[in-house]
């Protein structure tokens, strides 16, 4: 703070909009016949399509070393 400064509580709902979607979401995955989870991903507007595939892929591979034994991504 500089001098003289009041520090001021910030509240989320002085900076955005937040919402309780769905409680339960009936949305299941699955890939080869076994129960899998999705990730989903949504670009900026003025994003490189191709950019943000290559990234994605990038940080699940750098993600994956830390994944339990027997967990995969694909």
């Amino acid at each position: 703070m500089r001098g003289g400064e009041a520090a001021q509580i910030v509240r989320v709902k002085d900076l955005a909009r937040v919402e309780l979607s769905q409680q339960s979401f009936t949305n299941f995955s699955g890939l080869s016949g076994h129960k899998a989870a999705h990730i989903v991903i949504y670009s900026l507007p003025e994003a490189n399509a191709i950019n943000v595939g290559q990234e994605v892929r990038r940080a699940m591979g750098e993600m994956s070393k830390e994944f339990p034994p027997g967990l995969k991504y694909a």
